[in-house]
């Protein structure tokens, strides 16, 4: 992680961070490595404005710890013994679960009066990902090395698995914050408006029968990958723009209290048929009291809205949400003069 500025008044400033992460696990050639850059440069002309430009790489591959074996021989007994949690059910010359992540995006912020403050943030994200694994075929049970059924076989049978998926998102933002004061009680205002439009392609190659494993002495090498057929990937484009609005007002020392209102709009459509649209108002509303000794009792309630798409593409009645909370939050001295 590299920082610092870029010429003599430090109005120009540079970050670099480098990743790259190479690691087993538990399950034996399950790898799990990751390798990420993400440059960004940070302009402060002057005190009310600031604008960071940043990018990120990012790339990520691993093997499969999803066995899925059955029951007899992990929870129940086995004629044979325990299955070694370590066994590897695919094939280590091509099992991959993985994909790479490219990122852009901007923050700024200017200050525009001494009590407003403009924010807007945008990001494009584009992802890949791939999958080429096998999982246990349990329901079959144990069988011989020619997958026929056999309770005191060593063998399970296999299930060879290939999906695509494919991703574009971009996220914005404008925000206006202002802090008001009257007398005794500060108010924080946040008014903006957010966005994001996103279209998602997946491809399911479907399953196929793979040879059984001798999960107790597995030996590999005898299943190259399958050659996949040519399918037609599912494409969910998905759009929303939500205003808000929100308050946060301190009275005195003691008393905080947030209210919000947020309206959604969105639409979903599935492989260019139909598209479904969808609206909804969303409400927030808490209270907190600065009590002596770091104590602070809370209450809140707050709802929410979310389109959602299964992994198919399946357009479904949007999710909505309700939540109550109620509770103590303590900060004891040290740690607030920490902070």
């Amino acid at each position: 992680d590299l920082t610092g500025p870029l010429n003599e008044d430090g109005s120009l400033m540079y970050r670099v961070v480098v990743l790259a992460k190479r690691s087993d696990t538990q399950v034996d050639h399950a790898f799990d490595d990751r390798d990420l850059i993400a440059p960004s440069l940070t302009w402060r002309p002057d005190a009310s404005t600031s604008l960071t430009v940043y990018a990120q790489y990012q790339r990520d591959e691993s093997g499969n710890l999803n066995a899925f074996f059955p029951a007899v021989g992990t929870l129940k007994p086995a004629p044979n013994g325990r299955i070694p949690m370590d066994t590897f059910i695919g094939e280590p010359d091509w099992d991959t679960y993985g994909g790479n992540r490219w990122r852009l995006g901007w923050q700024f912020e200017q200050r525009l009066t001494d009590a407003w403050t403009l924010r807007h943030n945008l990001r494009h994200d584009r992802t890949e990902g791939k999958m080429r694994t096998m999982y246990a075929k349990w329901w079959d049970g144990f069988v011989d090395a020619g997958g026929n059924p056999d309770p005191d076989g060593t063998y399970l049978n296999r299930i060879f698995y290939a999906a695509d998926d494919e991703d574009r998102v971009t996220n914005a933002d404008l925000l206006f914050e202002g802090r008001l004061h009257a007398g005794t009680v500060t108010h924080t205002l946040l008014v903006g408006v957010d966005g994001f439009h996103s279209k998602a392609s997946r491809r399911d190659y479907g399953e196929f029968d793979a040879p059984p494993l001798d999960v107790y002495d597995p030996e590999y090498g005898n299943y190259p990958r399958p050659a996949l057929p040519d399918v037609e990937a599912s494409v969910t484009k998905a759009r929303r723009i939500g205003v808000l609005l929100q308050d946060q007002i301190k009275i005195g020392e003691r008393w905080v209290i947030v209210a919000g209102l947020r309206h959604d709009r969105s639409r979903t459509a599935v492989d260019d048929g139909d598209p479904q649209k969808d609206s909804a108002t969303s409400k927030n509303l808490g209270g907190v009291w600065l009590a002596d000794a770091g104590w602070s009792p809370y209450i809140s309630y707050s709802e929410s809205f979310e389109p959602v798409a299964d992994a198919n593409g399946n357009a479904f009645k949007p999710q909505r949400g309700k939540q109550i909370e109620l509770g103590v939050k303590w900060q004891p001295e040290w740690a607030r003069l920490a902070a």
